[in-house]
């Protein structure tokens, strides 16, 4: 299977684990998702999706995602192994425990949190130079995140060892 299949289903696997298949996403708001995503499925997840993500207004990006926005919604998932399947699980389980415990119950909500949860990790691990102090660095780059959030955020980040 080619790594762009690969990349798409696993990240098409996922969003529909989230429910975010089931919404009606703006075009901004999608791109978003598949790029945190597959962010989050190569650090959380551990599954080797061979991107390379830099630092970008939203975040986490990466190139070799922007190539595959028209194929994720209908990419046949079958493609993935059992071991792809469970790294996806993994970053599914990751996922859900952070939007519970936050109480995130819209897709707008889930959108924010997705991109200050994938955001906080990239300036933990993959920034350079690492800023002294992640969470106040997000807030002066992200002015419109939810100082509150991004809080709590970055609680359960450092207590899962990824801060």
């Amino acid at each position: 299977m080619g790594s762009r299949a690969r990349r798409a289903a696993a990240i098409r696997m996922l969003m529909d684990m989230l429910g975010f298949l089931r919404e009606d996403l703006d075009d901004e708001s999608f791109k978003l998702v598949v790029q945190k995503l597959g962010y989050l499925l190569q650090v959380v997840g551990g599954l080797d999706l061979g991107l390379d993500f830099r630092w970008f207004s939203r975040g986490p990006y990466s190139k070799g995602l922007a190539s595959i926005y028209r194929i994720v919604r209908d990419v046949d998932v079958s493609v993935l192994n059992d071991e792809d399947r469970e790294k996806v699980l993994r970053t599914y389980d990751f996922l859900t425990k952070i939007f519970d415990e936050l109480e995130t119950m819209n897709v707008n909500e889930k959108v924010m949190v997705l991109e200050t949860v994938s955001s906080l990790i990239m300036l933990c691990r993959d920034v350079y130079p690492r800023p002294v102090e992640p969470l106040s660095e997000l807030l002066v780059r992200k002015r419109y995140i939810d100082p509150g959030i991004a809080e709590r955020v970055w609680r359960i980040l450092v207590e899962k060892g990824l801060c």
